[in-house]
């Protein structure tokens, strides 16, 4: 390092913290669907930092020009690293379960936030990757993003801005200069007044505070406390505005004990324990919360899987992150056949030497198997119904008596019009059931491509360790109505893609047999035309031998 008379001191390379707004958004697409021709976009904008999201804006409902207030926050910028990132991604939301479609996106070089060219810049919306023709007639507008002025880093210290203004000596966190004073001091602590260099001094030492109570002024930057529901089972859902809460929590601590408590106190009464205790647990169900809803989210809400094998490993990674006392999950099919009656006579089966009675009845075949890794669409009849791939060789008395619970537990939802994309979505109708100690079933509806998994039902089965109580109400809960209904929702999606897909491949077939048999009349017309010329001239040249 080069002494400070003679050069710079040495770089720490510390991220700079860079305030960034989103003011507005003009010229968006019309995503959703509209029967008077009025349709709109409910737009809302999600940053991420070098992958990780940091901000996400309120939702304007029913806007093609939306404005956002307030919608201030910050990403940590180093100088050395020129390869971050921070993408603006602008969605249509379908509600707080589902993000909805993609509008378009905005990224920016971290090397661009360290100095924008601008204070305010509008940016033009750009497309993602493997988006197809549909979804790119979504894309368009622009969006305009403020980035406020900074605080000079020579002039504020970042010691100084968290503690307050510090005065003493060699240590030099402050001085009365901030400027040149704070350089001077940094520097004499490292070489000393002779320009050698001296050993670190203990930090701390003959330090001084001013006033270590004052506020700081300034504005805090950073990501905003995240917007969540709270979960009606806590105490916290009596109260829906944060200085509600607070004065309640403060009046009921006050009325717990005395208002002047000894400074030698070593009793805490039982009012208070209690209260301590009570706030904890609150605290533990709203941490526990948030991790559900951002696991559930991230890993299957914002998937894009096309097979429905990794939905299922995606729903089944959303719960062993959030439920640590389950041992495994599996998806369950339980398949049903109906052998139809014979149309044999009954004459023809008594000379054959067969039971007439009981070929003359329709049969039920079932088979219960898991399909987390093999074709849940196979075909089958009387004869491979029990030797499908992944079958559980369970005995026919047990999955009798499972499929009579899992009949009562679960209803489809009303049935879709057959090969119709966007059609209205529903849930069906479940609810938990345990089939053993530590085992928990938690059917979903699955009608497949074009019904062709009709008749067949679907399930979670939960896998617990039997020695300790992990299969609590709030958490079958969660898996209930959370975690299935968005595995409902992801397959339909599925569907739905493979749906115009196939009405794609079919267009496009029957459009080449169209144009194979235009060409096959086409030569067969100019066949037919050269053979009648043939012909005429045939005639032509022996009329002219005559």
């Amino acid at each position: 390092a080069e002494h400070p008379e003679h050069g710079a001191r040495p770089d720490t390379a510390v991220p700079m913290d860079v305030p960034v707004q989103i003011l507005r958004a003009s010229g968006l697409a019309k995503a959703d669907f509209s029967f008077t021709g009025k349709g709109a976009s409910d737009p809302f904008c999600e940053v991420r930092w070098n992958g990780d999201i940091v901000h996400k804006t309120k939702v304007i409902d029913n806007n093609l020009d939306p404005e956002w207030e307030e919608e201030k926050f910050s990403v940590g910028v180093s100088p050395h690293d020129t390869a971050a990132e921070m993408l603006i991604t602008v969605w249509d939301s379908d509600g707080p379960l589902i993000k909805g479609d993609f509008l378009g996106q905005v990224a920016i070089a971290g090397s661009a936030l360290l100095e924008p060219p601008e204070e305010t810049i509008t940016y033009q919306l750009e497309p993602k990757e493997g988006l197809s023709a549909k979804k790119l007639k979504l894309v368009q507008g622009t969006l305009t993003v403020k980035f406020p002025p900074r605080p000079d880093p020579d002039l504020a210290d970042d010691t100084t801005a968290l503690t307050g203004s510090v005065v003493g000596d060699a240590d030099g966190l402050g001085a009365e200069d901030p400027a040149s004073a704070a350089a001077a001091a940094s520097a004499a602590a490292v070489y000393g007044d002779d320009g050698e260099q001296e050993p670190e001094k203990p930090k701390g030492e003959n330090l001084e505070f001013e006033d270590p109570d004052k506020p700081i002024a300034g504005e805090a930057l950073g990501p905003p406390d995240p917007d969540f529901e709270v979960a009606s089972y806590t105490p916290l859902s009596s109260y829906t505005e944060e200085e509600a809460l607070m004065e309640e929590t403060v009046a009921w601590a006050s009325a717990q004990g005395n208002d002047e408590i000894p400074p030698d106190i070593k009793h805490v009464d039982d009012g208070v324990m209690h209260f301590l205790t009570r706030a904890g647990v609150i605290l533990a169900e709203a941490v526990d919360f948030l991790n559900k809803e951002a696991t559930l989210k991230a890993l299957l809400q914002d998937s894009t899987a096309q097979y429905s094998h990794h939905i299922y490993q995606q729903a089944a990674m959303v719960l062993l992150r959030t439920m640590p006392r389950i041992r495994s999950v599996d998806v369950w099919q339980l398949l049903t056949y109906i052998e139809s009656a014979t149309d044999m006579t009954e004459e023809n089966a008594l000379k054959l030497g067969l039971d007439y009675e009981s070929m003359s009845k329709a049969k039920t075949h079932m088979a219960l198997r898991s399909v987390t890794s093999c074709d849940e669409a196979e075909v089958v009849n009387e004869r491979t119904i029990t030797l499908v791939e992944g079958r559980l060789p369970w005995p026919e008395h047990a999955v009798d008596e499972l499929n009579r619970k899992w009949s009562s537990n679960f209803s489809p939802p009303p049935p879709r019009v057959a090969g119709r994309p966007g059609e209205p979505w529903e849930p069906s109708f479940k609810k938990a059931f345990q089939i053993s100690t530590g085992q928990w079933v938690i059917p979903f509806h699955d009608a497949g491509l074009r019904d062709n998994l009709k008749g067949r039902r679907h399930a979670l089965v939960l896998h617990g360790d039997p020695r300790f109580p992990w299969d609590s109400e709030h958490d079958l809960e969660w898996v209930q109505d959370k975690v299935s209904i968005a595995l409902e929702e992801q397959l339909h999606r599925l569907r739905e893609a493979e749906e115009i897909e196939t009405r794609r491949a079919y267009k496009v077939e029957q459009e080449f047999k169209k144009k194979q048999l235009a060409e096959i009349k086409a030569a067969m017309a100019a066949e037919k035309e050269a053979n009648s010329k043939r012909f005429g001239m045939g005639k032509f040249r022996k009329s002219k031998k005559r």
